[in-house]
């Protein structure tokens, strides 16, 4: 249970997969399956419903794979180690840093259990639970983690794939968000050296929670 905070729904990853399948991608999922996902496709896979055996060939699909979409539930690290792209969905806590510069990350969003607002991340910062890794923490500071929904896991694909633009005056907001993000994180490590690619969609539609 001390890990609950980071798990989310494997529904939620509907959209983006059937959005590659229809693109022609082969999806194929790692690790335990027993959750349901009521989807078929022909170029939709689940390794450990096929034969357990094939498990081991996680490292074999890591190795040639496009990119990794997932969590940081620790199967991404197959994909670290061949130096592919991860696409990091539901990532907390906030203040987590291990990725690869062409890895792009979501935040989960931290929300009041009392009144219901979702909280800037300064606030999280402020709180010093950017690296806190306990639910029950977070449970003691009135926070529920906000897993991310279908159309952001899908605009993140979308977004590694260059396939969102973005105005010139939008950049700039992003920019600007991140640097105070970024600021605001070294307040209580001066030192932290972040350098996480949050994506740039994901901060255009949140960037109230970054300023």
């Amino acid at each position: 249970k001390k890990f609950n905070y980071r798990n989310c729904s494997i529904k939620n990853f509907a959209k983006a997969v059937k959005y590659l399948n229809d693109i022609g991608y082969y999806v194929i999922r790692f690790g335990n399956s027993n959750n349901n996902f009521d989807y078929s496709h022909t170029k939709y896979l689940e390794l450990n419903q096929i034969d357990n055996r094939l498990q081991n060939a996680e490292f074999y699909f890591a190795s040639t794979c496009e990119f990794f979409l997932g969590t940081t539930s620790g199967v991404n690290c197959f994909a670290t180690i061949f130096n592919k792209p991860s696409l990091i969905t539901n990532n907390a806590p906030i203040g987590s840093n291990h990725w690869l510069p062409q890895d792009l990350i979501i935040f989960k969003k931290y929300k009041h259990q009392e009144t219901k607002e979702v909280q800037k991340f300064s606030k999280i910062i402020e709180l010093k639970l950017e690296n806190v890794f306990d639910s029950k923490i977070f449970e003691n500071n009135g926070l529920e983690l906000v897993e991310n929904n279908e159309d952001e896991i899908l605009s993140l694909v979308k977004e590694h794939m260059n396939l969102i633009s973005f105005s010139e005056n939008e950049l700039k907001n992003i920019k600007l968000a991140k640097k105070n993000f970024l600021r605001n994180l070294k307040i209580n490590n001066k030192s932290l050296d972040y350098n996480a690619n949050i994506s740039n969609d994901f901060v255009l539609k949140n960037i109230n929670l970054f300023i």
